[in-house]
């Protein structure tokens, strides 16, 4: 059994099959997506809260940094409290996943928990949000993206903790992928 499968989106297909997520309040920038890409990921860019000017200037950026990689935007994705600012979830989205993916007719991705190689391998055993509300967090996440945390929002996943250093897209996915792909 080969642990890396192979994931193709039409003509598609990455070096490494991961799509970074579509963090949104410009988490997921022109800058990330860029570098996922240029790394052998798809790289994504999160468009919540950004005017149409910002989004074409994003996939400008993420196009010129990503060296021919894939970049996209915002998919449908399954994701609970192991990724970043999905709290108050009671099951875990790789649990309800296989729902999700019967009941609709499009690509479905799973996001959250993934921070080593284990997670990876985990993640493949497996074969868009709009704040219409009174009150929106859209401006208290963007508050704490600018630095000002005494007027913010700022979310992590539950395995932030794990997190011992910065590292480049590059690094992460050395750590992810050295000595997977030839593994089986």
């Amino acid at each position: 059994m080969k642990i890396l499968p192979k994931l193709r989106i039409g003509k598609l297909q990455p070096k490494f099959p991961i799509m970074q997520g579509g963090m949104a309040i410009r988490v997921s920038t022109g800058k990330l997506a860029g570098a996922v890409a240029r790394e052998g990921g798809i790289g994504l860019i999160a468009g919540s809260g950004m005017k149409l000017d910002k989004v074409r200037h994003e996939i400008r950026q993420a196009r010129s940094i990503a060296n021919g990689g894939i970049v996209g935007i915002n998919p449908m994705v399954v994701d609970d409290c192991e990724a970043g600012g999905h709290l108050g979830a009671d099951r875990l989205a790789r649990d309800i996943f296989p729902e999700v993916k019967a009941s609709v007719k499009i690509p479905v991705l799973l996001a959250g928990g993934v921070i080593d190689q284990h997670a990876i391998i985990a993640a493949f055993k497996f074969k868009i949000k709009k704040c219409l509300h009174q009150f929106c967090i859209v401006r208290a996440l963007i508050e704490a993206r600018e630095g000002h945390f005494d007027r913010g929002l700022v979310f992590a996943g539950e395995h932030v903790y794990r997190i011992k250093e910065i590292l480049s897209v590059g690094e992460i996915f050395d750590r992810f992928f050295t000595g997977l792909e030839n593994a089986g």
